[in-house]
């Protein structure tokens, strides 16, 4: 039998907690759900959340690759605060 670790994101609640955050930080967000499309200047990043999992992907714009490495950081830093113990994935 194995044990599955769901993430504190699983919960709407997170999850608007986190998107609060990231806009304090002076991100501009779109939020579907387990989605999130992340610019700052420009597009930067996706945030895609698996909770269930304890999993979170950031996906960097190669195109914007310098931004999307601050935006990345940034995000990958909050995630933390919110959930210290998710496993973050950078692509």
């Amino acid at each position: 039998m194995t044990v599955q670790c769901v993430s504190l994101l699983h919960s709407r609640e997170a999850r608007f907690e986190l998107l609060g955050r990231m806009k304090a930080h002076g991100l501009k967000l779109r939020m579907h759900a387990f989605e999130y499309l992340i610019a700052r200047r420009g597009f930067a990043c996706i945030l895609l959340l698996e909770p269930a999992w304890n999993k979170a992907h950031i996906f960097r714009m190669k195109w914007n690759a310098e931004e999307a490495d601050r935006v990345s950081e940034l995000i990958t830093e909050i995630l933390i605060k919110v959930d210290p113990g998710i496993e973050i994935d950078l692509e």
